[in-house]
């Protein structure tokens, strides 16, 4: 299934790129309050869904991470 998996996430985290954009600007007190979160949030849920029924041991994926914010 990683055929579906790794392009998602891919796509993912160009789209993630505004978040971290917006999460930068310092407008918003924190990334959940960022416009684009809730559309990367969906993202993460997706993969998730199909990390924990195909790839159990590639871990789980966050709004945060997709967008490389934070560690």
């Amino acid at each position: 299934m990683d055929h579906a998996i790794e392009p998602l996430t891919e796509y993912a985290q160009i789209e993630a790129m505004d978040l971290k954009q917006e999460y930068a600007s310092g407008e918003y007190g924190s990334v959940e309050e960022c416009p684009s979160y809730g559309k990367i949030k969906a993202y993460a849920d997706a993969i998730n869904i199909l990390l924990e029924y195909y790839a159990p041991d590639w871990g789980r994926k966050t709004p945060e991470g997709l967008a490389g914010i934070g560690s």
